[in-house]
């Protein structure tokens, strides 16, 4: 039987000096060995990742009558 850590665990973005596609070597899809160094240079699946469409990739229902504004988000409310 499988076990499961019960902590919960994220991954931190490896390195921002990482260039996005088309000039990047990182794809929606790539496929990652691990998150150290080599293995983030060098997807296993390099070069062969399937393209996603427009049409997935962008919601196809625009949302409206919702706005914040930067103070709005900075600022602190709270109540009991």
């Amino acid at each position: 039987m499988a076990s499961f850590s019960s902590q919960p665990s994220f991954h931190l973005y490896p390195d921002f000096n990482i260039p996005p596609p088309p000039d990047g070597y990182l794809e929606l899809g790539s496929v990652l060995r691990g998150l150290d160094f080599n293995s983030v240079y060098s997807p296993l699946n390099a070069g062969n990742t399937i393209e996603i469409p427009d049409t997935q990739l962008k919601p196809i229902f625009k949302k409206t009558g919702f706005s914040r504004t930067l103070k709005e988000l900075r600022s602190i409310e709270g109540s009991i």
